[in-house]
């Protein structure tokens, strides 16, 4: 999508889904730092219910549909399922669950990105991949069956290399790079910076420019939303400004909501893309 020719603040657009983890890391943050001068850790119960809440029967994360932030209805059929393997997914029986953050149609069941993490260590790096070719004449990256997701076989392009430098709750910075359209090849300067304005909130606030432009305006607002009538659920929201393509945010903020807990959680996988 082409950055937002005016403010953050000129909205267009506002969606939300159920967040991961990232409630769950905002809510330490404030006990340990912020409520208590002896700096108080999770209690038990607490963090029995972090690490417990997603498990369902049909694998450890249950579809997060995204809907419209004004009154849930949903949005474009779209839902977010697995994970980056950065989470606790052991309780999945299926592989593409445990190590794939997938957009998908929920209603046709067909993939719309797929996030791979490419590197686990200090500064994680996630690579999205999209079901349809962002530059013309793109050669396919892998495929949904190299995976081993169910359903028709679907080719998968490169879209997107998403970084980080620093670590939350101190000061991150974040990237996201976009494809060339060449093999494993992404642009030098990135399409997109984001940091958090306020010093330890995972809110996120996101500039961009086209290759055309010199300076970077504001795009999209992330920012995490808590429901205290229901277990201190939280869900992620973003505010997108006019021409961002909704799909890659999404995949940002999905991709944020499980990195802020990578030094919990952490693994290397073996991925099938180039």
């Amino acid at each position: 999508g082409r950055p937002g020719s005016s403010d953050a603040s000129s909205k267009v657009l506002e969606l939300k889904w159920k967040a991961m983890l990232i409630g769950d890391y905002q809510r330490e943050y404030e006990r340990e730092f912020l409520n208590s001068v002896h700096s108080k850790r999770m209690d038990k119960a607490s963090k029995e219910r972090s690490r417990h809440k997603f498990d369902t029967r049909g694998g450890c994360f249950a579809p997060r549909p995204i809907t419209y932030a004004v009154d849930d209805a949903s949005f474009l059929d779209l839902a977010l399922t697995g994970s980056l393997g950065l989470a606790d997914s052991q309780q999945s029986s299926s592989r593409y669950e445990k190590d794939y953050l997938i957009l998908k149609n929920i209603k046709t069941d067909t993939p719309i990105a797929i996030c791979a993490l490419k590197s686990p260590r200090e500064a994680p790096v996630v690579r999205v991949y999209a079901a349809k070719p962002r530059i013309a004449g793109q050669i396919p990256a892998a495929s949904s069956s190299d995976i081993g997701l169910p359903g028709a076989e679907v080719d998968l392009y490169a879209w997107a290399e998403f970084a980080t430098e620093g670590e939350f709750p101190f000061p991150v910075r974040y990237s996201i790079y976009l494809s060339t359209g060449e093999e494993g090849k992404y642009e030098k300067e990135p399409s997109y910076k984001g940091s958090h304005p306020i010093l330890g909130s995972p809110g996120i606030s996101v500039v961009g420019r086209t290759s055309k432009e010199l300076i970077y305006r504001g795009c999209c607002l992330l920012s995490v939303d808590s429901n205290k009538n229901k277990d201190e659920e939280s869900f992620l929201r973003i505010s997108l400004s006019r021409g961002i393509d909704p799909a890659l945010f999404i995949c940002f903020a999905a991709i944020v909501d499980e990195v802020a807990m990578r030094k919990q959680h952490s693994k290397t996988t073996q991925k099938k893309f180039r």
